[in-house]
């Protein structure tokens, strides 16, 4: 069963973590994927390398705004906050790359989540508070209906957590997919 939400979905969806039940109701989190900032030490040497900027935009007062964002050396473009997208020519040249990330993990429990979300939810929720969350409203008798309405909360909390800290809500999209062996 998956349950899908998403309020905007223009950037790359970029974190994924497998929530899996132990033995006797334990849970606990996997993460499959890694963060792509560009401010991260080998995501910023290699856009370094190709010529690239690595800061936060910055205003013409100086102020230093938002997260750490990669642009050309000498232009104010394209202002991406991530290493990793798909489709930027711009970008591209210098060093943010579209190769995929891809992880394989074998499910050792009988029922597990798999939450695929953008950096929306992501910059607003631990992995902890996603498994939580989840595992709060989690119950025997699973349905679409119950995963659709978890991601629906967890939109609803992204959303809320963004409009208390900024004026920009980032895109928030989530997919929980409920498994069973």
């Amino acid at each position: 069963m998956v349950g899908k939400y998403w309020r905007f979905w223009n950037d790359i969806v970029n974190y994924q973590i497998f929530i899996e039940q132990q033995n006797f109701n334990k849970w606990h989190f996997v993460e499959l994927s890694n963060d792509h900032k560009p401010d991260l030490p080998s995501k910023f040497k290699r856009i370094i390398s190709n010529c690239g900027r690595v800061e936060p935009y910055i205003a013409e007062t100086g102020e230093k705004i938002g997260p750490a964002r990669v642009w050309l050396l000498h232009e104010q473009i394209p202002g991406l906050a991530m290493s990793r997208s798909f489709g930027d020519y711009v970008a591209s040249t210098v060093g943010v790359s579209s190769e995929p990330e891809i992880t394989h993990y074998k499910m050792e429990a009988n029922q597990a989540f798999l939450v695929v979300a953008s950096d929306g939810v992501w910059e607003v929720f631990s992995n902890e508070e996603i498994q939580k969350f989840v595992i709060t409203h989690w119950s025997p008798d699973m349905t679409a209906k119950k995963i659709d309405d978890i991601c629906e909360l967890i939109v609803g909390e992204s959303t809320k957590r963004w409009q208390e800290e900024d004026e920009v809500i980032d895109e928030i999209s989530i997919v929980i997919a409920y498994l069973q062996k």
